[in-house]
């Protein structure tokens, strides 16, 4: 099963950050919402799939990698 996600920053604040995403780039239309300080996934309205989860990874790794959350991203596997 190929997953590919598309995301990009929404909004912060001192506690959570907000991505929105989904499988295209003019597809956009979900939203998944981090703790900052834990780096936790907030449960959000909708069950997580494996393309939630795929692209919180990989919003993770790029933190992760550069010290700060990134802009926008795609994932792809």
């Amino acid at each position: 099963m190929a997953i590919l996600a598309y995301f990009q920053k929404a909004g912060e604040d001192s506690r959570t950050i907000r991505y929105r995403w989904g499988g295209a780039p003019d597809e956009m239309d979900r939203e998944l919402v981090m703790e900052k300080a834990t780096e936790t996934l907030l449960p959000g309205l909708e069950p997580p799939t494996i393309q939630l989860m795929a692209t919180a990874r990989k919003i993770y790794k790029l933190k992760s990698t550069t010290g700060t959350w990134p802009e926008q991203g795609m994932t792809a596997s």
